[in-house]
């Protein structure tokens, strides 16, 4: 199975918190978000993980570079906004598995918090 996480959005409503990078490079407990993602999913049988990226793409593909957890990373990466949909059609080009799971970063991780 692979995985697509749209993570190219502009950010702006985290823009007065994290400026400098985009919003799943935030840290989080001194990590980047989007490695916690990576964590929670090196448990499950991902093959490998598309990572649709647009704004500020640099200090993504600098952090993670062509793995994260032993999950093999490729990359969509937007020279223009896309928005959701062009997004997401243009980073499943990089898909060769029928089965792929899409998610948007910030809405990813799971909790073990009772509800």
């Amino acid at each position: 199975m692979e995985a697509l996480i749209l993570a190219g959005g502009l950010g702006t409503r985290l823009r007065d918190i994290v400026a400098d990078v985009p919003k799943p490079m935030a840290q989080v407990n001194g990590r980047p978000f989007l490695e916690y993602i990576f964590e929670w999913m090196s448990r499950y049988s991902i093959g490998k993980v598309i990572l649709s990226v647009g704004y500020k793409p640099e200090s993504v593909l600098k952090h993670f570079g062509d793995s994260c957890y032993g999950i093999p990373i490729d990359y969509a990466v937007e020279e223009k906004p896309l928005g959701t949909g062009g997004a997401l059609k243009f980073a499943l080009q990089k898909t060769s598995d029928r089965n792929i799971t899409v998610s948007y970063t910030h809405l990813t991780l799971p909790t073990n918090r009772e509800v």
